[in-house]
This record gives C-alpha cells, structure tokens and sequence, in this order.
C-alpha cells in the first residue's frame, strides 16, 4: 500500500445485484453477465452473481484445522474437530476463528523462513484489528482453493464463501491499516503497521496480485524511512530473538525477495539495519563433522551473506570509484567463506546415500542451493565485470539440476499442477531458475532454465514463472543481437541491472536493463511483458 492523501470518497450509488466482488469491494457493478465489465477491465477475477448466505458456525462447516504436509507426495489426514485446541483470540465469531485457527495450523508452516514472525503476529493479533483480519482473510483464502499433497494451490478453481469471506477481510484489514496511519510514529504502532503490511503482501500474492504485493512492502519501507525504526538484530532470526527482531527480519527477507525478483533503480529505497548491530563475520569451524553442523554454518553465512548484498545493492548503479574498499573486502570474504564451506559439505556428501522418497530440495545434495544462489549474486555484484558468470558454469549447473529435479518430483502423479495456474506460498525453485536465466550466458544452460519457467505456470511466494521466463528470454535475445565470431557474447553487449514495474490492475510489466556499449558506459533498454 502506496502513502497516499487522505480525501473523502464520493459517494456512488450501488447496485444490490451486483457481482460479488464489486459488493466486497463496495464498487458500482454494471452487472454484465457472466463477468461484469468492470471487473474484466481492472483484471480482477469476477466472482460472479450467485450470493450464499451466512455461513453456519464452525463445526457445522467442518472447518477443522488441517495437518501441515510436508513436501512428500503422500496427503496426510486431517484431525476432526475434537482432536484440535482452538486459539483464544477475542474480538472473532466463530466462523473468523475458525479460518484464524486454519491459518495457523495448515498454512503458516508452509512459510519456512517466516515461522517465528507468524508466532508473533499471532501474538499481535490479540490487540490489533488490522492484523486479526488480516490472519483470518489468509485462513479463508487457503480455504478457497484445491491443493495438492505438495502443497500447491489453484486459487482459481473454487469460489463462493471462502473466497467472498477472504475479500471481506482483507477489506477490514485494509481499511482498519489506512486509519491507523497517521499514529504510526511510536515504536508499537510502527510494529504493528509492518505486520499488517506483510501479512496483506502474502495475501495478494497468493491471489497472484504482484503490483499491490509490492505496494505494501513499498508502503513498509516507507513508514521506516520516515519513522524511529524499532531496534533489529536480525541474526535473531537464526536464534529465535523476540518482537522488534522478528518483525524487522520478516520485512528485510520479503524485502529482499522484491529486490532479487524485481530489480531496482536509482531512485529505490533500502531498509537501513540498526548500525548498533554491524554484520561481524563468523569465521567457518576448522572441520565440519556433520551435515547438521554445514547446516548451521550456511545458514549464519547465508544470513550475513544477504544482509551484505543489500546493503550494498544501491553501490550498483552509482558511479565505480564511489564503492568503499569495505565493502568489496566483505563481497570477497563471503565468496571465500562459501567457497570453503563447500568443499567441507562435498566430502561429507561422500558419506551420504541418496534417499529418493525426499523432496529433492529435502536431500543432502541439496544443502548447497542457497549459499550456491547467494555466491552467484555476490560474485556478480558491486559492478563487477559481466563475464564473471562465466566462471560460475559450475554453479549454474547445480542450480539447473536442483530445479529440475524439483520439479519432476512435484509433477509426477499431481495432475493439479498440470491443470493450469498453481501457487506455493514459499520459494522453491523460480528463484534458482530466475537467476540462471538472467545471469547464465551459457546457451544450453540458460536456454533449459527459461523453458522450465515457461512450461507450466507456476507461482512461488512473489515470483511468477511465465514472467520470470519472459525477462529471461528477452535478455537473453539482445545479448544474442551482439555474439561475437568465436559464438560468445562480450562484454560490451552484455545486460544488466535489470527492473521490473508491475502494473496494478493487470498482468503487464515494463522491464528495463543496462547493456553496456563498447568504449566504456551503458544505455536503457526498454519493453513491455504480459502474461
């Protein structure tokens, strides 16, 4: 959600025939059947005429919380009502606990990396209406769509209470956010107004929403530039810190995520980290006994790693001899550091069998995706040389093959995902496919990662695979426009730099780069991607 001006809305008479989405929305309906006109022209899916009333009580609706599933292909069972303990959170009726109970029981542990933040936001709940709203406009949601035992949602293919209900929250959260606006300059509301922001992120991302899931986070970045930041040590995020912590590392991980996805310019903004906590290296172990132990040192390096990257994004597109040694001499530690973390993790895999009834991203093998993603955007930023990704084939192959057996291994004998639309709350594998089809300028390589991203449409978290493919095809052709004799592509016709603008209302995006041009410089490029 955008900072805007408060004005009074002009008041417009409705129709009480309208579809059910302009009711929720409170928009005059100019009921064309089946799909009214102003619905198709904002792009919002028409949830069409058929009004049901009231829902009955909970445990008339069967709404019994449903047991996390793993990434297995083996659905598990869902508990009845009786065997579950229902969250005591005052100010809800029946029907709004129970879709808050279903949030936290199926949906929350979906979000690996975001756990410690929903225990507080649930926590929060209790005394902020915007964040209670929010919760239970995620539970109902969840409810509107079929999903598989990999934990995949087709959003679209039902409709009706759940998903009417979704909207009515999501319209409470929205409104009750918008009015507490103007207080949030105290540490508490500054608190609650970022968990309102990101639990509405999450919300329009899994209706597929990527301009207004950005809008919130935008929104959220503001309200810290503009406001006493609450204190953050986000190493807590590893060690299980409490409030301002958790919140500022929910942020920081979500913001970041828009970042890698979608770019940036000159003109974005960065979260600033409480310089009170400095990122302070944490030298390797001298010997890795156990995966559990390569675990816990990747992730304190992937941590810091990150954090790094960030902080230092807005160096990208400045002038050269701006960038502080500093900074370099850190980019440079944390590509040796993964460097030797992976040597220790390759002969511990020695050891190890491969068990094929895992999710491949499960696996041993699989330990090295996120510090192999993080050494590629390292080695790559802080302007230097394009052709460093030519060194990283390694890297791009391991990444390549990581997604792909994901993927096979979610397919098999799920016909939901090769239905149509499907979307998983976490991030799995579009951002490993992203990155190989952006920065790869490998042709085989780079051309097998854009095809599994334009095979099935697939939504992860903020990412999209059909516009993830597209960026990556298009960068990919001006780079071929000037491959050279030997069938390389120079440096001076490389591309970088890369971003993307998401139209609100529907599926279009104006996406930019730099090339650079021979002789030293670069100029924009320039196109426009629907999907």
């Amino acid at each position: 959600m955008m900072p805007t001006t408060a004005r009074k809305r002009a008041s417009t008479p409705r129709s009480k025939n309208g579809c059910v989405t302009c009711k929720i929305r409170r928009l005059k309906c100019g009921e064309e059947k089946p799909s009214c006109l102003r619905c198709i022209k904002s792009g919002w899916h028409c949830d069409g005429y058929e009004h049901v009333p009231k829902m009955p009580s909970a445990g008339a609706m069967g709404l019994a919380p449903i047991r996390s599933r793993s990434l297995s292909m083996s659905p598990s069972t869902s508990p009845t009502p009786s065997q579950s303990t229902p969250f005591a959170v005052p100010h809800l009726d029946d029907q709004e606990a129970a879709y808050f109970q279903i949030f936290f029981k199926d949906v929350a542990p979906q979000f690996q990396d975001y756990l410690l933040f929903w225990d507080y936001a649930m926590k929060e709940s209790k005394s902020s209406y915007s964040i209670r709203h929010g919760l239970v406009a995620l539970g109902a949601l969840s409810k509107s769509a079929k999903r598989s035992p990999s934990n995949h949602y087709r959003v679209d293919l039902t409709q009706g209470t759940h998903r009417e209900t979704a909207l009515e929250q999501y319209q409470k959260a929205l409104q009750s956010l918008r009015e507490s606006i103007g207080g949030a300059d105290q540490s508490h509301t500054v608190r609650t107004t970022l968990i309102s922001c990101l639990i509405l992120f999450c919300f329009e991302n899994f209706l597929g929403h990527g301009g207004f899931s950005l809008q919130h986070i935008t929104w959220a970045r503001h309200i810290l530039s503009t406001s006493v930041p609450p204190k953050t040590h986000p190493s807590s995020a590893i060690e299980g810190g409490e409030g301002e912590d958790i919140v500022m590392s929910g942020f920081y991980l979500m913001d970041l995520q828009a970042l890698c996805l979608l770019g940036a310019d000159e003109t974005r903004t960065y979260f600033k980290f409480d310089q009170r906590n400095p990122i302070v290296p944490v030298p390797l172990p001298a010997k890795i006994l156990t995966l559990d132990e390569a675990k816990t040192a990747r992730n304190i390096l992937v941590w810091n790693g990150y954090r790094t990257a960030y902080q230092t994004d807005f160096y990208q597109y400045g002038p050269k001899e701006a960038i502080p040694s500093s900074a370099v001499e850190m980019r440079d530690y944390f590509v040796r550091q993964i460097y030797s973390l992976h040597e220790q993790i390759d002969l511990l895999l020695l050891e190890n069998k491969r068990d094929l009834h895992l999710h491949p991203l499960s696996r041993p093998e699989a330990i090295k995706v996120y510090t192999t993603t993080l050494l590629i955007r390292l080695a790559m930023s802080l302007q230097a040389p394009q052709t460093t990704s030519d060194v990283l084939l390694t890297e791009f192959e391991y990444l390549l093959l990581m997604a792909r057996r994901a993927l096979e291994y979610e397919a098999e004998g799920c016909q939901l995902i090769q239905e149509g639309e499907v979307y998983c709350v976490e991030i799995r594998t579009l951002n490993i496919l992203h990155l190989v089809a952006t920065r790869c300028r490998e042709p085989s390589i780079r051309r097998q990662a854009i095809a599994l991203l334009l095979a099935v449409h697939r939504r992860e978290s903020m990412y999209d695979s059909i516009l993830a493919g597209k960026v990556g095809q298009w960068m990919m052709e001006i780079e071929e426009e000037g491959v050279d004799e030997n069938g390389d592509i120079p440096e001076h016709a490389r591309v970088w730099g890369e971003c993307v603008d998401l139209e609100l209302h529907q599926r279009k995006a104006k996406v930019k780069c730099r090339q650079n041009v021979l002789g030293g410089g670069w100029i924009w490029r320039e196109t426009q991607i629907s999907w």
